[in-house]
């Protein structure tokens, strides 16, 4: 099994405020939202995949959550 280790960064509060509302648009949790920020990051998708990603997300929750198990 993977050991994970957590760190502990501080932001501003408003800069938490939106990440929690896109999160939610998302309907994800900040912490998944945040790894799909880094990721999107560091391999530069563009914009027409961030798009279908979140019509995914938004249209189909349920479907993605059993295939992320």
């Amino acid at each position: 099994m993977t050991e994970v280790s957590t760190t502990t960064v501080a932001l501003p509060t408003d800069l938490v405020r939106e990440l929690d509302v896109q999160a939610k648009r998302m309907g994800l949790a900040m912490p998944v939202y945040l790894a799909l920020l880094s990721r999107v990051g560091n391999r530069h998708h563009d914009a027409e995949f961030l798009s279908a990603v979140r019509y995914a997300f938004t249209k189909y929750p349920n479907a993605l959550r059993k295939l992320a198990k």
